[in-house]
C-alpha cells in the first residue's frame, strides 16, 4: 500500500510539473480591422470597418480570458459602435530565450453596448455576435514583466441583423450572401504572478 502511495505521489508531481499553469495578467491597446463581403447575384460589395480600444487579459499558461472595449463604425450599418468584448482562448506557448511564442484559438463574443444612432426597429442586442478566431501570441519577457503582442484573424457567425437580412431574401428568393471577418491587432504589457 505504502508503494502504491508513493508510485502514485511521483506521478503526480511529474503531471503536475510538466503541465505547469502560470498565472498572469496584464493591459493593453487593441485595433480591429472587419470585412464584410455582400453578394447579390452576381455583384459583390466589400465593406470595412475599424475600432480602437484598450483591453484586459488574466492568463493561465495555456488558456487565457480577455475583456475590453471598442469604438468605431462600419461602413456597412453607417453606425458608431461601442462593443465590449470578451474572449476565451486556449494556446500552447513555446519558450525561445526571452521570447515566448504561442499559436491560440477561441471564441470572442462581441456585446454591443451604445449604437450612434439607433436603427428603428432593432435594439443593441440584435448587433452582438459570437467570433470563432486563431492567430498567434509573442511574448517579450523582461523577467516578470513583459511585453506581448497579439495577431488573431476571426470569422464572425451572424448576428440577428444579418440573419433576418438572409431570411428576408431567401423568402423573396433573391440570391444573397455575407460573409464577415476580420483582423485583430493587440499590445499589452503584463506580469507573471506565477
Amino acid at each position: 500500500m505504502k508503494k502504491l502511495a508513493a508510485v502514485l505521489m511521483c506521478a503526480v508531481l511529474m503531471v503536475s510539473g510538466t503541465f505547469a499553469i502560470g498565472l498572469s495578467a496584464g493591459l493593453g491597446g487593441q485595433f480591429d480591422l472587419t470585412f464584410l463581403s455582400e453578394e447579390l447575384g452576381s455583384d459583390k460589395e466589400t465593406y470595412a470597418g475599424s475600432y480602437f480600444g484598450a483591453y484586459g487579459f488574466v492568463d493561465l499558461t495555456y488558456l487565457e480570458f480577455d475583456i475590453g472595449v471598442l469604438f468605431g463604425s462600419t461602413d456597412f450599418y453607417t453606425l458608431d459602435f461601442t462593443f465590449m468584448n470578451l474572449g476565451l482562448y486556449a494556446k500552447y506557448p513555446f519558450k525561445l530565450g526571452f521570447i515566448t511564442l504561442a499559436p491560440m484559438i477561441g471564441i470572442d463574443y462581441q456585446i454591443t453596448l451604445a449604437l450612434d444612432p439607433e436603427p428603428y426597429g432593432y435594439s443593441k442586442a440584435d448587433f452582438n455576435t459570437l467570433w470563432v478566431k486563431l492567430g498567434a501570441q509573442l511574448d517579450i519577457n523582461l523577467g516578470r514583466l513583459f511585453i506581448r503582442g497579439t495577431a488573431l484573424f476571426g470569422i464572425e457567425t451572424k448576428n440577428v441583423i444579418e440573419s433576418d437580412l438572409l431570411d428576408y431574401a431567401s423568402l423573396l428568393g433573391v440570391d444573397y450572401g455575407i460573409f464577415k471577418s476580420g483582423l485583430d491587432f493587440k499590445a499589452a504589457i503584463g506580469y507573471r504572478f506565477l
